[in-house]
């Protein structure tokens, strides 16, 4: 388990260049254990301030991955700890055996997920099935016993509950039942119904496709925007209640406004307003753009002159 013939100091590395691994091992033995969790460093300063004399707490800075390799045949890794990692964006045949602390408090989702990862197996062949659904081979003595998942909690309320699920439905029972399900096959099915668009309406894709207008119409001046609050907040207050006083300048854009505009940026934006919005008849024209921002008949722009 610890790859260690003897007693020795607890070693705890963070891993830095791991991203944020902690791995564990047995005075200078190899790796036997690895920590994945959010806040390594937190993690290595709580271990650092135990000072316990039988933990050694060092970093690495240049080190490859332990998670990576967990998989393969030659990793020494044989214990993880973890938290939230496991019940999400990971896969594993090597799982034998889980401990879990406070985890499965409550009835939900990633309690079945955590399950679900580790009754995984590769399987003869990568048949992904255990030994005894497989005929026609010999199976090794004792063989079930590795290929059975182990589950221990730790205040874990829902873990009776589960087991009462999984009694109900019958998991560990060496019982099969088979059913046969008639199949009829029909080349023709006259009585079947279907659901379609009556024959008058226009199908969505062949109906209007309205362009983006240039220039717009009916839109004088419809479309305003104020800058004035947004600039006033940047100030002084006593600047900004000096300009509360004047008239509000109204501005257009120019050709040389226009000449620092990212058209491309626009475009992807304004295709990204039609899909959610879900206008997918709207057709956009990246040259219409420009024309539009050049014309300043359908909108106001209340903006200080500088």
């Amino acid at each position: 388990m610890f790859h260690a013939n003897a007693s020795g100091n607890l070693h705890v590395v963070h891993l830095k260049g791991s991203g944020g691994e902690i791995s564990l091992r047995v005075g200078e033995n190899d790796w036997f254990g690895l920590i994945n969790v959010g806040d390594a460093a937190k993690l290595i300063k709580l271990c650092g301030e135990a000072a316990d004399p039988n933990m050694t707490v060092t970093d690495q800075s240049f080190s490859s991955s332990l998670f990576q390799t967990i998989n393969k045949k030659a990793s020494p890794i044989n214990l993880l700890v973890g938290a939230k990692k496991f019940t999400e964006g990971w896969s594993s045949w090597r799982v034998s055996t889980m401990g879990l602390m406070n985890v499965g408090r409550s009835e939900g989702s990633e309690i079945i997920q955590l399950f679900g990862r580790g009754i995984r197996l590769k399987g003869h062949d990568f048949t992904l099935k255990r030994s005894s659904h497989i005929p026609g081979i010999k199976h090794p003595e004792f063989i079930g016993l590795l290929e059975t998942l182990n589950v221990f909690g730790i205040r874990s309320d829902y873990m009776k509950e589960f087991e009462e699920y999984l009694e109900a439905e019958g998991v560990g029972e060496k019982t099969t039942e088979t059913i046969l399900l008639p199949v009829i096959k029909r080349l023709e099915r006259k009585d079947l119904k279907l659901i379609r668009l009556k024959q008058d309406i226009t199908p969505f894709k062949k109906a209007k496709r309205p362009l983006l207008e240039r220039p717009p119409q009916d839109m004088a001046g419809r479309v305003t925007l104020n800058w004035y609050p947004r600039i006033q907040a940047k100030r002084s207050a006593g600047v900004a209640v000096a300009a509360l006083d004047e008239a509000l300048n109204e501005g257009v854009l120019s050709t040389q406004h226009l000449a620092f505009l990212d058209f491309d940026a626009i475009y992807f934006e304004l295709a990204q307003y039609k899909n959610e919005k879900a206008r997918y008849n709207l057709q956009l024209d990246r040259g219409t753009i420009a024309d539009l921002l050049a014309d300043p008949s359908w909108y106001r722009l209340f903006i200080p002159p500088e």
